[in-house]
């Protein structure tokens, strides 16, 4: 009988050590929206509060990453599919140009992981990749369900030794992009967590915005930040800013100053308090910089991505190492209960338009640096400027160079993107 109670005590014990621990855990949902309701933020904090009564359906949390689960059989298909087609179309740039091929085409061989691996991601948001036949002058080839041409002139510019293109390497016949399959197929990555049918990614939609920012003003007109100012490379050293994403802001930032740009660098860091929570922190910072600074037009959340260990997203510019990047969306829109009410983003359209003639300067430029644009269910703050970017620079395992590196293409993209430069 005393051994049957001993066990009974023991399991009672247990429920209610888990039964604790539970408690525990409400009573953080419970303070963490009153503390933002009594710090100013009303509106999450009463979101908060009904997420955590049920009231709302999902997850209302703007705090979502691009890091996805890297076990996903689909997604890793889809990635090795692309993982040729990209190395393809570089080769037959090079090889259109009198090159020769690259060093990891060599054989045909697949690089060993680590090296210069293009990304195979749980989610899809793989390198934006084509194939076809090698480019002669004159000749067009398919890409992708989209026409490029070769140019007469892919010479490439050295400024102070930064990898800058003069002139693009292919050119898009946007023709093609008239049916909104080619367009999707050729650009984007879905996440699982949204959909497309009510974002207006057509090309008529998207073409319609004027980008263009005239460079010379006395006055702030980007703004960069950086919503995970902790997220660092493989070799970024402790308690060194520089070697974070916050390093390469202010490499970007000066290189943007560079083409003529007013540029703003705001460092702070929201997310040493609780990571989930860095988009709200980082909300109220942008609220009150654009307050302060009416003039700015362009807003750059500057990240950098999440990989299985072992693969990098790298590729060679010009001889650099540089560390892929991407372009990265919000659709406010759930693929299961529809759009978000509570993430309402008037600013969509013109995001999606910016991101995407990025992504297109990218593909001309710079072929083979950039990966899909990737589109998610949330907002991510994307909604106080149309011309905002959300951009995940390389990802935990490259090193600081190959970030630094890929910077300099970066902000020559950007520039072209607002019709700073044509060169």
């Amino acid at each position: 009988m005393e051994r049957r109670w001993s066990g009974v005590r023991k399991c009672f014990t247990i429920v209610t050590v888990v039964l604790a621990v539970v408690l525990f855990g409400r009573i953080g949902q419970i303070m963490s929206p009153t503390l933002y309701y009594i710090s100013g933020s009303r509106t999450e904090g009463w979101n908060r509060v009904k997420n955590m009564l049920g009231i709302l359906p999902i997850p209302f949390s703007d705090s979502e990453t691009s890091q996805r689960e890297d076990t996903d059989p689909a997604s890793r298909k889809i990635a090795e599919e692309q993982l040729g087609r990209i190395r393809e179309w570089q080769q037959d740039i090079l090889l259109a140009k009198g090159q020769a091929e690259p060093d990891w085409a060599e054989g045909g061989e697949t690089p060993d992981a680590g090296e210069r691996e293009t990304p195979e991601t749980a989610s899809g948001a793989d390198a934006t990749a084509a194939g076809g036949e090698p480019i002669a002058e004159g000749d067009s080839v398919e890409v992708a369900s989209a026409m490029v041409h070769g140019t007469n002139n892919s010479d490439m510019e050295w400024r102070n030794g930064l990898i800058h293109h003069s002139e693009p390497l292919i050119r898009y016949d946007l023709t093609q992009f008239t049916v909104a399959d080619n367009l999707l197929r050729e650009f984007y990555t879905v996440d699982p967590t949204t959909a497309v049918t009510e974002a207006g990614i057509t090309w008529e939609n998207l073409n319609r915005y004027d980008l263009h920012v005239e460079p010379g003003s006395d006055l702030p007109q980007i703004l960069i930040y950086h919503t995970h100012s902790q997220e660092g490379y493989i070799d970024s050293r402790p308690d060194h800013k520089e070697d974070t994403v916050v390093g390469a802001g202010e490499k970007l930032a000066e290189l943007l100053r560079g083409y003529g740009y007013s540029v703003l660098h705001d460092t702070g860091e929201y997310d040493v308090i609780r990571r989930n929570d860095a988009y709200y922190y980082a909300a109220d910072a942008l609220e009150q910089i654009l307050a302060e600074n009416p003039s700015i037009e362009v807003v750059i959340d500057l990240h950098r991505d999440e990989m299985p260990e072992g693969k990098k997203l790298v590729t060679q510019i010009d001889g650099k190492d540089c560390a892929m990047f991407m372009f990265f969306n919000g659709l406010s829109y759930d693929s299961t209960s529809g759009p978000i009410s509570y993430l309402k983003n008037p600013n969509l359209a013109e995001n999606l338009a910016f991101s995407l003639k990025a992504q297109m300067r990218a593909n001309e430029y710079y072929p083979g640096l950039t990966r899909k644009i990737y589109l998610r269910k949330s907002r991510y703050n994307m909604h106080y400027r149309g011309k905002t970017m959300l951009i995940e620079l390389g990802a935990q395992t490259n090193t600081v160079e190959e970030a630094m590196n890929a910077v300099e293409p970066l902000s020559h993209i950007i520039a072209l993107t607002l019709g700073g430069t044509d060169s």
